[in-house]
């Protein structure tokens, strides 16, 4: 499977575990993640070892915050959190992090910064890693129809089809006064069948057999640096009624003159 493809279908599996279980950073907590920053930013990477546990103060740690000091440029940014992340331990715990995007004129710096607090209040810095990227790398991710693939434009019509298709079966249903058990084929024609998914930044596309949509579509993003994800189905029971109503026999209908 290609790497690109493999990708795609670890972020279509992970997407409702990781809707379960996000919950945002508070004011405080931000600030505390962006002092972290502001230390590496102004070369105060004693204070910023001061903040890990007495194990994590190794050698190794201090040449990786040496290293990544080096990739920030000495102007000031603009910065914007990307994503932010709280968890709550078993132990009474508080794990906290969040994502960073500061510009400067020439790049852009990633910062993922992750703290703890124990029960009894103390905090400590758990992660800090940087990485450059283009300048505005966040919005290389946003939705956009300019600049596509002929075929990702033929993706969104068939989107556009299935709710149409599922709307006109349930508005038919409703107008058929003679048929019996609605409330089945309703439901049934809520859901769609099957399941299309496409990556709309690299139009990557992953075709799912054994699958069942409620309400026929969806579109869901995994991340800020993640591309939209979206999905289409066949919405059959509508299409199957739309084709058979009043041109198939039924058992209940009279004989034919």
């Amino acid at each position: 499977m290609p790497g690109s493809m493999l990708r795609l279908v670890l972020i279509v599996l992970a997407l409702p575990l990781l809707a379960a279980c996000q919950k945002g950073v508070t004011p405080q907590q931000d600030a505390e993640l962006r002092a972290v920053y502001e230390k590496m930013r102004a070369g105060d990477l004693a204070g910023i070892e001061g903040q890990f546990a007495p194990e994590r103060r190794q050698p190794a740690l201090h040449q990786s915050l040496q290293f990544m000091q080096g990739m920030i440029p000495p102007d000031r940014p603009t910065v914007r959190m990307l994503k932010g992340l709280t968890l709550t331990n078993p132990d009474g715990s508080t794990d906290y992090g969040a994502q960073y995007e500061y510009d400067y004129a020439s790049t852009a710096v990633l910062a993922q910064i992750e703290m703890r607090q124990d029960k009894a209040g103390r905090k400590t810095v758990t992660a800090v890693q940087l990485r450059q990227e283009p300048v505005g790398i966040a919005h290389a991710f946003d939705f956009g129809l300019t600049g596509k693939k002929s075929y990702q434009y033929i993706f969104l019509f068939l989107m556009a089809l299935s709710p149409a298709f599922g709307v006109w079966g349930l508005v038919a249903l409703w107008r058929a006064r003679d048929i019996k058990w609605k409330f089945f084929w309703a439901l049934a024609m809520l859901l769609g069948f099957m399941d299309l998914t496409m990556d709309w930044r690299t139009g990557d596309v992953l075709l799912n057999l054994a699958y069942i949509h409620p309400l026929w579509i969806f579109a869901r993003k995994f991340g800020p640096l993640s591309p939209w994800m979206l999905s289409t189905s066949l919405p059959l029971a509508s299409i199957a009624f739309l084709l058979g109503y009043r041109r198939l026999e039924r058992p209940w209908d009279g004989k034919k003159p």
